[in-house]
């Protein structure tokens, strides 16, 4: 992976409230995962930045989020790949 990325992935995995870290490329391969999110699932996130990106012509890559009770997880695909961010949501 470039040092570029490692070097973002670094600083995302140390924002307060994140719990791990996802990357894969556009074909859903895992590229890199860390803390509380597993490898298995980046064709899925991988997936739903594909689809999402066909509901606005206009914005090719837009900003996702899903959010339970107590996790909130943000997406952003890119021309390459898909950064996946897992948060634990404040009490």
């Amino acid at each position: 992976m470039e040092q570029s990325v490692l070097d973002e992935v670094s600083q995302l995995q140390s924002e307060h409230n994140v719990v791990g870290v996802l990357v894969s490329d556009n074909r859903g391969l895992c590229i890199f995962s860390s803390g509380g999110v597993k490898s298995d699932v980046s064709g899925h996130i991988t997936f739903i930045a594909n689809h999402i990106s066909k509901l606005d012509t206009n914005e090719p890559y837009p900003t996702i989020v899903l959010k339970s009770d107590n996790k909130s997880c943000l997406i952003k695909g890119c021309e390459n790949s898909c950064v996946s961010v897992l948060y634990e949501n404040k009490q």
